[in-house]
């Protein structure tokens, strides 16, 4: 059985992949991460659902709205100036990631990690 080699000119491949690269590190292919989200307070009713006030800081001009995950899944999108927001959950621990967007591009999270029990809460950072 014979073999047969494809063979790609390195001239070829090196000004694509430092283009690429161009694009890459340029400052209006990225956004900065958002202010930290804190949890403000945590409140809950009679059946124990749960109540988390999250906040953050809102300086940058560049973005046009943020994007609120839960666990990976997307709860919300917010509009540009918000800087609160407020999650009804069960008892758990639950992973919150906030993205900057401006357009269809999202900034890298602002993360927070909550765990609530029956009448306290912890958090994290990473």
């Amino acid at each position: 059985m014979k073999k047969y080699y494809f063979i790609i000119p390195l001239s070829f491949v090196l000004p694509l992949f430092f283009t690429s690269c161009e694009k890459l590190n340029s400052p209006d292919q990225y956004l900065q991460i958002p202010g930290k989200i804190q949890i403000t307070r945590v409140t809950y009713d009679a059946n124990y659902n749960y109540r988390i006030h999250m906040y953050w800081d809102n300086y940058q001009s560049q973005y046009t709205g943020y994007q609120l995950t839960r666990d990976s899944k997307l709860i919300t999108n917010l509009s540009v100036g918000a800087t609160e927001y407020i999650d009804e959950v069960q008892r758990g621990t639950y992973e919150y990631r906030l993205y900057a967007m401006k357009g269809f591009t999202l900034s890298l999270p602002s993360y927070i990690k909550i765990r609530v029990n029956t009448y306290d809460y912890n958090y994290w950072y990473q």
